[in-house]
């Protein structure tokens, strides 16, 4: 068995196109789309040919999905249940207003 020159970069093209498309959709869930930081985990998280940079950008993902989805629920519960404090404005902001 050869022993790698570096070890943790890609070896071969296979490896270095799944390392680009890892760390492509770990920054593109920085676009307020952390859909794709789930589904960059759940693809590469458990594919056991995955490069181990991959993984980690997936792991990464994950985190960053985790802290993603506690701001979107504790917005959610604040403006669930402040929104007629907002006035004008948090009524603006809701897509169907009650009567």
């Amino acid at each position: 068995m050869e022993a790698q020159l570096n070890p943790g970069t890609p070896q071969t093209a296979r490896e270095a196109a799944a390392v680009y498309k890892a760390r492509f959709l770990f920054y593109l869930g920085f676009a307020c789309l952390p859909m794709f930081w789930l589904a960059n985990f759940l693809h590469y998280n458990e594919r056991p040919d995955a490069p181990e940079l991959a993984k980690a950008y997936a792991r990464k993902s994950l985190y960053a999905f985790g802290v993603a989805l506690v701001a979107l629920v504790a917005w959610w519960i604040v403006f669930a249940t402040q929104w007629q404090l907002m006035g004008d404005i948090g009524r603006e902001l809701l897509l169907t207003p009650p009567v």
